[in-house]
């Protein structure tokens, strides 16, 4: 679960030109996909984010993310848009269906350069480094700290 304290930062502490993806309105938001089955935790960092101005898509589980992914990836095709319509993926490890290092790998298929942050409430551990090993850009242990999180999703959109 999230932990979104009163003694963590929050986004209304946080001036628009620190937290913002985009200082102008003529650039593209970035896109981020948060894969949680925690519809808790999927509904804090969404209104996180959103309110810092990032375009926000959510997935309950590895399905549906790649279901999303690979729509947005046609959608931007057919449309002649050069550019990924996702900029980072936020990734829980433990999810039904399929679990986080399958999806990360058919994300890969999908698209070899996503960029993506792994997510869980357990310790790293071997499938989480074999990952990071693999060009997952880093890892965030849950419950969230926003001071944390918006640092990692801000390093890795750079």
């Amino acid at each position: 679960m999230a932990d979104m304290s009163p003694s963590d930062t929050s986004p209304s502490d946080m001036s628009p030109s620190d937290t913002s993806p985009s200082d102008q309105a003529d650039e593209k938001r970035a896109t981020i996909l948060i894969v949680d089955d925690q519809e808790m935790v999927r509904t804090l960092v969404a209104d996180l984010l959103t309110d810092l101005d990032y375009e926000v898509i959510t997935a309950c589980d590895g399905h549906d993310a790649l279901d999303l992914y690979g729509r947005m990836m046609e959608e931007a095709h057919a449309h002649d848009r050069p550019e990924h319509p996702v900029d980072l993926v936020i990734l829980d490890m433990i999810l039904p269906k399929i679990d986080g290092m399958e999806t990360f790998d058919r994300l890969r298929e999908l698209n070899p350069d996503v960029r993506v942050i792994l997510s869980s409430g357990y310790d790293v551990d071997d499938r989480v480094n074999e990952l990071l090993g693999r060009g997952a850009l880093g890892f965030i242990q849950k419950p969230y700290h926003i001071e944390a999180l918006l640092n990692m999703v801000g390093k890795v959109l750079v």
